[in-house]
């Protein structure tokens, strides 16, 4: 969205994707001078094992500019 987020929770999500495919995952903030913040990962599963701060940006293959790091619950 070119729109800014200020506040984003997944809750109690369980996503399976199959990474042999390649794919990867993309969360990036367009607007150099205002972060992406407040996104929280609420007990979200990926391919069943939790987000974790340690294991989230590798485990989904993401790609990420200009976001604070998430909070994960």
């Amino acid at each position: 969205s070119p729109d800014e987020i200020h506040g984003m929770t997944f809750r109690n999500w369980n996503v399976q994707m199959d990474m042999a495919k390649g794919y990867s995952n993309y969360i990036i903030g367009t607007d150099p001078t205002k972060k992406f913040d407040g996104l929280v990962f609420d007990h979200f599963l990926f391919n069943g094992t939790q987000f974790t701060a340690a294991n989230w940006l590798t485990l989904g293959r993401f790609q990420v500019n200009n976001i604070e790091t998430p909070v994960f619950q």
